[in-house]
């Protein structure tokens, strides 16, 4: 009995295959020709051309995008007509010509570093196009000054009438305090007192105010980044007006 029963399983099975109605297989996937072609598996660039009765040059001015008309995938997009919208690929704008750098320090803004060098904001974005905003730069930042600008003077400059600005001495070691004394500047006023390599970015930056009378004394450090025998100089300037007042050092000598 149970072998009767295992045979009509099986033939049963055997009748639904041959009989059951067949089902339709997935019609092959198709692309057709019109203003625009999606490649295909097995399509080439001269196929497609021959397919859409295009030539292949009308398909690589239509694509500029594509810099390899052999590198195509299935699934691509391609357009099959010239048309006037397809945007023309951009050349790539090139960044004026620069003259060295400056980092900025503490208090700085563009105006100012500007001015510093003869220049204007607007030359100096030109040559710094990731500065996005001109209110925003940030201390030991280093941008690209606009070529042709003027090295301010270092060393001993000329005196602003009613200026003047001394140093304890001429000469320092590694680690020694300087200190240095203005007078003339407006008064009641934020200054920065910036120490620094001669014709090099500064390097230290002290806060003050001047007083009363317009008067300012700090203490600023050697730092251990300084060289015997290098020349160092003090730079104070306001840092709250929109003219900046500002007056440089002699040169410290740095010593043994």
């Amino acid at each position: 009995m149970k072998r009767f029963t295992y045979l009509f399983v099986v033939a049963a099975m055997l009748l639904g295959l041959f009989f059951s109605p067949l089902t339709a297989s997935p019609a092959a996937a198709e692309s057709t020709c019109g203003d625009t072609y999606t490649v295909l598996k097995g399509d080439y660039i001269a196929k497609i051309s021959q397919k859409c009765n295009v030539t292949v040059d009308t398909i690589r001015k239509a694509n500029p995008e594509i810099k390899d008309l052999n590198l195509i995938y299935p699934g691509q997009v391609i357009r099959l007509k010239v048309d006037a919208s397809v945007p023309t690929p951009t050349p790539t704008p090139t960044t004026p010509a620069t003259s060295g750098t400056y980092t900025v320090v503490r208090g700085d803004y563009l105006s100012a570093i500007a001015k510093r060098f003869n220049t204007t904001v607007t030359d100096i974005l030109k040559v710094n196009p990731e500065i996005k905003n001109a209110s925003l730069i940030y201390v030991g930042q280093v941008i690209k000054l606009p070529a042709g600008v003027s090295t301010p003077t270092t060393g001993t400059p000329s005196t602003p009438a009613g200026m003047s600005i001394t140093l304890s001495t001429r000469t320092a070691k590694v680690g020694a305090q300087v200190e240095v004394k203005v007078t003339g500047f407006p008064a009641n006023k934020d200054v920065d007192f910036r120490l620094g390599k001669e014709g090099s970015a500064y390097s230290v930056a002290v806060d003050a105010k001047t007083d009363a009378n317009g008067a300012a004394t700090v203490k600023v450090t050697i730092p251990n980044s300084a060289n015997v025998n290098e020349k160092w100089v003090v730079k104070v300037l306001t840092t709250e007006l929109a003219k900046v007042v500002e007056i440089t050092s002699p040169t410290i000598t740095i010593s043994n």
